[in-house]
């Protein structure tokens, strides 16, 4: 092992900087000569680590005295706040059984006051409250209330059933009123051969109307036309194309004209006659009271709807 000094005196000659080192070969010899002269450092003995060991053992003893002091003051804390709480909880309950004692003992008081007032305090037994006898009951005139007030309402609905009967007879034709009315049997013969009107029946009346299209809307015209983008195609009509339904079902595009019909013109004319861009085919079918016109949609092209008045515009765009 290398002394201290020798190892201290080594380090300064391996020293970076040059004024630390020693000035030359001569200083650094006497540097080390001097420096194994001096004695050296003794290692601590068996009994310093003995000593070191006994006072380590009694410090760890005195700190767990200090530990099961603490615990002790504290259960003893503790033990005081407990008698604390339940001295105060007696009190408490002590208080609370004066309390009720003194209130037990006000009734008490107050009953053998009430006693003195009423007479029973003198050995005397109450004698029980008997009520008076009821009296007759009153008349029951109620009942010829209701009975009177019953008789009211059966005259009243068996007025209103007898004027509804007979307002029906008087409305119904009697025997006389249905002689009156002439019929083909009770009509004279006409000579001439021909037929004479029946009387029940007017000669200048007009037949109903039985045509299936009355209100429907008559579309006039079904033109086509190419734009700069695509096409259009115009469905004119002799009233308002308000209600109308458009949508696009696979390839096709529809529109469903509500409560409309064809006019001037067939279907299969009409059809043939609608060509342009953005489409490839057009067919024409009424669904009940509907008009229906479908276009076949070219690859690529998109169809919208503009309604102005009497007019639709299915226009084609590229």
């Amino acid at each position: 092992q290398v002394p201290h000094a020798v190892s201290e005196v080594l380090l300064q000659a391996m020293s970076l900087e040059r004024d630390a080192r020693p000035m030359d070969a001569a200083a650094m010899r006497r540097a080390l000569r001097e420096a194994m002269m001096e004695p050296p450092l003794l290692s601590p003995t068996i009994e310093a680590s003995e000593e070191l060991i006994r006072k380590s053992k009694e410090e760890e003893a005195q700190a767990e005295q200090n530990r099961l002091e603490e615990e002790r003051l504290r259960a003893e804390d503790e033990a005081k706040r407990r008698a604390a709480a339940e001295q105060e909880a007696g009190q408490s309950a002590e208080q609370m059984e004066q309390k009720l004692q003194g209130e037990q003992e006000q009734q008490a008081d107050n009953g053998e006051e009430r006693q003195d007032e009423d007479g029973t305090g003198s050995g005397q037994v109450p004698q029980p409250i008997i009520d008076p006898p009821p009296g007759p009951p009153p008349p029951r005139n109620y009942r010829i209330l209701y009975a009177i007030i019953g008789a009211i309402v059966l005259i009243a609905f068996g007025s209103i059933l007898f004027y509804i009967n007979s307002e029906g007879e008087d409305k119904r034709p009697t025997n006389t009123q249905k002689a009156l009315v002439p019929t083909s049997s009770s009509l004279p013969a006409n000579n001439s051969g021909t037929s004479r009107p029946s009387p029940t029946s007017t000669p200048n009346a007009t037949p109903p109307n039985t045509n299936s299209t009355m209100g429907r809307a008559l579309i006039s015209t079904i033109s086509s036309a190419d734009t700069v983008d695509g096409s259009r195609v115009t469905i004119a009509s002799d009233s308002a194309l308000d209600k109308y339904t458009a949508y696009s079902g696979g390839d096709r595009f529809y529109v469903v004209i509500v409560n409309a019909q064809l006019s001037g013109q067939t279907t299969e004319a009409a059809q043939n006659s609608i060509k342009g861009k953005g489409f490839q085919s057009v067919k024409i079918d009424e669904r009940g009271s509907d008009f229906i016109i479908s276009f076949r949609i070219a690859p690529g092209a998109k169809a919208r709807v503009e309604q102005k008045s009497n007019r639709l515009d299915v226009i084609f765009t590229l």
